[in-house]
């Protein structure tokens, strides 16, 4: 009878060895899952519809922008076609074509060539910095360049979701490879568990 209290508690001894090691190696496995799921977030199978919906606020944002920008490059056309003889532009040119002229009747030193390539450089300067027409035209010339940044921030975007996307099919069956696993482990854990109560 003694023997039998031993057999029975070296038994439960075992079984609750079993279900340590069980019970770790599920933990194990589950940490696994979420170490995977940590590493690849937004190229789960889970994260499909979230990143569908991201794409198209990103096309809409990036709509409205191209329309923001070509209303933009409108106005700054209206605006700049009413003073394009006076624009620094216009100026440049006019001034590169004088140069031109000089210079195929006079060398490089000629007070004339001289003073009509400092002219030129100011000029190309003036253009260059947006400067020189009203200052509304340089506002509106930035108006378009950050409309053009915001656009390219979108595209981007909206291209390395594309990648993640991409890889979803690949991580669905990693994903696939590891859930099993645990599964099995988890339903072990539970049997040594009903076993050892």
């Amino acid at each position: 009878r003694h023997g039998g209290s031993e057999q029975a508690r070296l038994a439960t001894e075992f079984m609750r060895r079993e279900v340590k090691a069980a019970e770790e190696a599920l933990r194990v496995q589950k940490a696994a899952i979420a170490e995977f799921e940590q590493a690849h977030r937004g190229e789960l199978p889970s994260d499909r519809e979230a990143s569908q919906r991201r794409i198209e606020r990103l096309e809409d944002q990036r709509s409205a922008l191209a329309t923001s920008a070509a209303e933009a490059e409108t106005r700054l056309a209206t605006a700049s076609s009413a003073t394009d003889a006076t624009s620094p532009a216009a100026r440049l040119a006019a001034a590169k074509a004088q140069l031109a002229t000089e210079r195929s009747v006079n060398t490089d030193t000629h007070p004339n060539v001289v003073s009509l390539k400092r002219q030129v450089a100011e000029l190309e300067n003036e253009v260059r910095t947006g400067g020189g027409g009203s200052s509304g035209a340089g506002a509106g010339r930035r108006e378009i360049a950050t409309y053009r940044e915001q656009m390219a921030a979108a595209d981007a975007e909206i291209e390395q979701i594309e990648q993640r996307m991409a890889r979803m099919p690949q991580r669905e069956v990693e994903l696939a490879g590891l859930q099993p696993r645990a599964k099995v482990v988890e339903e072990s854990y539970f049997q040594l568990l009903a076993k050892l109560n």
